[in-house]
């Protein structure tokens, strides 16, 4: 007979559950959230999807940031901002340096952007598209994940189809920088 323990050191203690998002700061809703880490070990960060509209796919990439582990959070901010029709799947990742790097589906299309210096929050710089839109039907860029590895050192992988391969293939992209 095998009896499973849970030890101290392993099964984390939770504290109570605090709301990113609101019927005031996302009065539409928001959906699809990432967080991750900085290596500071204090600073968290939230990336969504924030519907923009009752229309499905109106949403823009919002970010929250927590300096104190959590305990307190930024006011949402727009990652960015768009009248593409679609902005979907997030992803968000923290460099050796503590800058966030993100990428999202952005018009069935693949961007990314980063938010510059340390906690700066300013992302307007360094947006990217790194797969052009893809019109419709095409099923386009999905599930975008990103990692940063080392200083500035980025890899996305997605899945995408388009009208000669509407059945999606796997792609990587990796940053020239180091």
């Amino acid at each position: 007979e095998q009896t499973a323990v849970a030890s101290p050191d392993i099964d984390p203690n939770w504290e109570t559950p605090i709301a990113i998002t609101n019927s005031t700061n996302s009065p539409f809703g928001a959906t699809v959230p990432v967080v991750s880490s900085s290596p500071d070990g204090k600073t968290v960060m939230v990336v969504y999807n924030r519907r923009m509209s009752t229309t499905d796919g109106d949403n823009d990439p919002y970010f929250r940031r927590s300096l104190d582990n959590g305990k307190t959070w930024s006011a949402p901010a727009a990652i960015r901002t768009t009248s593409a029709p679609e902005s979907r799947q997030v992803h968000l990742d923290y460099d050796v340096n503590g800058i966030a790097h993100v990428t999202w589906q952005e018009n069935k299309g693949l961007v990314y952007a980063n938010e510059g210096s340390k906690n700066g929050g300013n992302w307007s710089g360094s947006y990217k598209v790194l797969v052009s839109p893809i019109s419709l039907p095409n099923p386009g860029v999905s599930s975008p994940f990103i990692v940063a590895s080392g200083s500035n050192r980025i890899d996305i992988v997605w899945a995408e189809g388009n009208a000669s391969l509407p059945d999606p293939r796997i792609y990587h992209i990796r940053s020239k920088d180091n």
